[in-house]
């Protein structure tokens, strides 16, 4: 195989790099043995236009020229000539290439994104037959070029460039790529705003001062965009105060990367400024390159009076803080909107200039060590230090969520500062919030109200989709100042491209280029935003940018460069001590399937005061507090009668299953109205307990962090008298699940020669339930008594196998046969209940002839019960409700005198 630098002689031979602007190519790094390969598409204006299409392979860009540009259409077939290969450093390659050099003329960057070769690549460029699929912004799917015989006097390889019949294959009268999407993938600006506007001097080091970047079209797909951006290199003194500086931008990954090769920080959730203090004069530039200095006048002040006569490149997020010391975009709107900015500060998180001293090309830890420094040795105030945590991506990622934050941001200790979309800064959510276009909107039934819904959606692959309406999240000055906007922006006819439906009457139409940040809970599986409410306008971002989110895979871990000194809070191992993937998670606010809602349950779940849904409960299963209280609502109907009207007493977890836990069991302050209070008397007082007569009630136990839920068997129009008895299957650890079932079928015989019918419940732990109704005439001291012989009974019969004897040094090896579940006050897990074990494990009734040596008692958990329900023909516990049988005088005297 031959070295970079041998196949990049024709490229270099053919430029004078002390005229042009384009990279020289002094890389010589070979990435065809990882897993992410480059491509590029870039527009050309050259004596033609054309485009020019790379695909990296053995350390260079493999290119051709193709005079039409590439096609989605599978029924055409593009001319595409090879020409030299081409360096790495070339995909990013922006600007003007000088006249009388070779193919002077306008570059821009028309899309880029990842290639996989589809067998042998490197056969496939010697026999001339490439297939391959494209992960691009504009180009996706498959792909074939293909080699055509040379002609008499071609002194050049020809090829066809062919779209394969996929997906994202379009016939050309309906989607003509080249002319729908004519803009740059990284400045967002078209060939002729290229040329009028060039960027400033290029050298082959990369770019003296930044142009003025314009909106970017970039969005996040499954396959990263892995290659850099430009990099500028560190310079001296004598270098020129930069006017614009496009930010770098984090992709967002399913989970925090491992590794110390890693920094932390908070994910912020205002607005993205970077602060270009010069002199005397601050300027406050969002990522769409607007002056929004005067939109923040005290943060601008502050900058000048802090930092006078310096230069200084500072980036970060302005915020508004609550009183918990957390960022709220929607305080940070109605500060906006009222002109209140007094009370915003700005939150910085990277030096990119200081005093003459380009900072890009330094590693993020030496970048952020001179931040620190800086801003240490002054005075706070508006002005604030973001700081960081070294590794543990994965505590910090649960302590954001455990406090209500929108994530982290993880970023590449040793890295420079890339402007645009790159690997290097990835983001971790604990909630889903995005931006989305406003394509309508629709009157308000309310006489009070100017606004019912807005209509929103995305653009995709050149379509704006719809993702659904939002009617919540508005105050009443929100809704006067949107419709005002909306009304000069109507439209006869639907923007979306697919049909929209449910939106009811009175739909009003707009031109999409209104931006609204929008929370929500998932994506329904037909391309819907589930329980989304509004957050505020984004006035710093391009409608036309507003593309779907999709969330990557964590980054895996390789090793760096070169070493970097430990930072402050952690130890730098190895690379290699760290070069392996995250662990596929589940996303906290990715939802199991569960059957619809009636449209009563639904009104009692929308009426829910539900705090911080995205808390994650159960991290190992990346199950919320919202997912707790759909799985509740989808299991009501065959939980209620077991628990309704009963005493409960409640097994609460605020910080999820990993945190502390109490039980509650009387009514206290806070305690949701939904949960009804029953005074019940105790030795020598009386005390509110609580119980549940309704979804509300069992859905409000959400809130207040309930992982489980416990019921008296006695219900509360009769408290003394118990409905039910109660036997508790609870084996030593290791013992065989054989045992444990021949247990509870051995409980099932005896009660049946007793007379009784018995029904069986996995606890969700490690045991069974066996449990039988009774008609509600005998009082707890009865019901415990014969109980407690029926288990000595069966002990004494069998003390090799059994023990009713609580202590740990009699259970080894034994089943402990627990009748202490029959006594006034003591409770039972309750059917459909949650329990607060890693793995979201459910307490389900089963049919006697469901317990096999296959089913254990943990087999349910709440990503498996709501399908196995909706597969069941009959409630297993059906005639529980309705059998009439008494535990009589003959069945007690007969297990006393055993």
């Amino acid at each position: 195989m031959a070295s970079a630098q041998s196949q990049l002689k024709e490229y270099k031979r053919k430029r004078d790099f002390h005229k042009t602007s384009e990279p020289a190519g002094k890389s010589s790094r070979h990435r065809s043995t990882q897993k992410e390969l480059a491509f590029v598409v870039q527009k050309h204006d050259a004596s033609h236009l054309h485009y020019d299409f790379r695909l990296e392979w053995e350390g260079v860009l493999k290119s051709w020229a193709v005079p039409q540009g590439p096609c989605l259409d599978p029924s055409l077939k593009r001319l595409a000539v090879q020409v030299e290969d081409h360096p790495l450093e070339y995909g990013t390659f922006e600007g003007i290439i000088p006249p009388g050099q070779y193919g002077g003329g306008t570059v821009i960057v028309w899309d880029n994104g990842t290639w996989e070769p589809l067998g042998d690549a490197a056969e496939g460029l010697r026999s001339g037959k490439l297939k391959f699929h494209l992960h691009g912004e504009k180009l996706t799917g498959g792909w074939t070029l293909v080699r055509m015989r040379r002609k008499p006097g071609e002194k050049k390889d020809n090829w066809l460039l062919i779209k394969e019949r996929d997906d994202a294959a379009r016939p050309l009268k309906e989607r003509d790529i080249v002319k729908d999407e004519p803009a740059s993938v990284i400045s967002g600006v078209t060939i002729g705003e290229m040329a009028e506007e060039p960027p400033a001097e290029w050298n082959s080091e990369g770019p003296k001062t930044g142009r003025k970047s314009r909106p970017t079209s970039k969005t996040t797909r499954s396959k990263p965009a892995a290659k850099p951006k430009t990099v500028a290199k560190p310079r001296t003194s004598g270098d020129k105060f930069p006017k614009s500086i496009q930010a770098e931008l984090a992709t967002l990954v399913e989970a925090p990367p491992m590794g110390d090769d890693w920094l932390h920080e908070i994910k912020l959730d205002g607005y993205r400024v970077v602060a270009f203090v010069h002199k005397d004069k601050v300027q406050l530039k969002t990522r769409n390159d607007l002056d929004w200095s005067h939109r923040f006048p005290e943060i601008a002040q502050d900058l000048q009076r802090r930092f006078h006569g310096e230069d200084l490149v500072f980036d970060g997020e302005v915020c508004a803080v609550d009183d918990e010391g957390v960022t709220r975009f929607g305080m940070l709107q109605e500060a906006l909107s009222d002109s209140q900015t007094d009370g915003l500060v700005y939150y910085v998180f990277d030096l990119l200039w200081r005093d003459g001293t380009d900072l890009r090309g330094k590693s993020l830890e030496v970048r952020k060590d001179q931040l620190a420094e800086l801003l240490g040795n002054r005075p706070h105030g508006r002005i604030l230090y973001s700081d960081h945590q070294v590794g543990h991506g994965e505590k910090l990622f649960r302590k954001a969520s455990d406090m209500g934050l929108e994530g982290i941001v993880s970023k590449r200790r040793d890295q420079p500062y890339i402007s645009g979309r790159g690997g290097n800064w990835v983001k971790s959510k604990t909630s889903q919030q995005d931006e989305f276009v406003i394509g309508g909107f629709t009157d308000s039934t309310s006489a009070t109200r100017r606004l019912g819904a807005l209509l929103i959606g995305y653009h995709d692959n050149g379509q704006f989709k719809y993702a659904g309406k939002v009617g919540t999240g508005f105050t009443e000055a929100m809704t006067a100042d949107l419709r005002e906007r909306l009304v000069t922006r109507e439209s006869n006819e639907s923007p979306f491209a697919d049909r929209v439906t449910g939106a009811g009457r009175g739909v009003h139409w707009v031109e999409p280029n209104l931006v609204a940040q929008i929370g929500f809970t998932q994506w329904t599986r037909d391309g819907r935003l589930r329980h989304p409410v509004f957050q505020g306008l984004r006035e710093d971002k391009p409608a036309r940018s507003v593309k779907r989110d999709i969330p990557k895979e964590a980054p895996a871990m390789e090793e760096a460069p070169h070493k970097t000194k430990s930072s402050p809070g952690g130890k730098r191992r190895p690379a290699s001590a760290t070069a392996r993937k995250a662990p596929a998670r589940r996303r906290p606010t990715q939802h199991h399937s569960g059957p619809e809602l009636s449209a009563a349950d639904q009104k009692q779940l929308e009426q829910l005061h539900l705090t911080h849904p995205e808390k994650v409960l159960y991290p190992a299963e990346g199950i919320t507090k919202l997912d707790l209280v759909e799985f509740y609502a989808a299991v009501a109907e065959w939980m209620l009668p077991h628990i309704e009207n009963r005493p409960l007493s409640l097994v609460r977890c605020p910080d999820g299953v990993g945190g502390p836990r109490f039980f509650q069991k009387h009514a206290a302050g806070g305690t949701p109205d939904a949960l009804k209070r029953i005074p019940i008397r105790e030795k020598d007082e009386t005390e509110d307990y609580l119980y549940i007569d309704s979804l509300a009630g069992l859905l409000s136990t959400c809130q207040m962090g309930t992982l489980e839920i416990h019921p008296w068997g006695s219900r509360c129009d009769d408290i003394e008298k118990p409905d039910r008895l109660i036997f508790d299957i609870d084996p030593d650890e290791g013992l065989a699940w054989s045992k444990v079932v021949g247990a509870a079928r051995e409980v099932r015989d005896r009660l049946q020669d007793l007379g009784l019918e018995s029904f069986l419940k996995v606890t969700g732990g490690k045991g069974l339930h066996v449990v039988a109704p009774i008609v509600r005439r005998a009082e707890w001291p009865e019901i415990k008594a014969f109980t407690r012989g029926f288990v000595r009974q069966m002990a004494a019969d069998d003390p090799r196998s059994y023990t009713t004897n609580m202590s740990k040094s009699e259970r080894r090896g034994k089943i402990f046969l627990d009748y202490l579940r029959n006594d006034r006050g003591a409770t039972a897990v309750a059917p459909y209940s949650t329990r607060a074990r890693d793995e979201a494990s459910v307490a389900v009734p089963i049919a006697w002839t469901q317990l096999t040596p296959q089913m254990r008692s943990d087999h349910f958990t709440m990503k498996n019960l709501t399908a196995t329900l909706a597969r069941r023909k009959r409630d297993p516990w059906e005639e529980m409700l309705t059998l009439r049988q008494s535990l009589t005088a003959a069945m007690r005297k007969t297990v006393e005198d055993a």
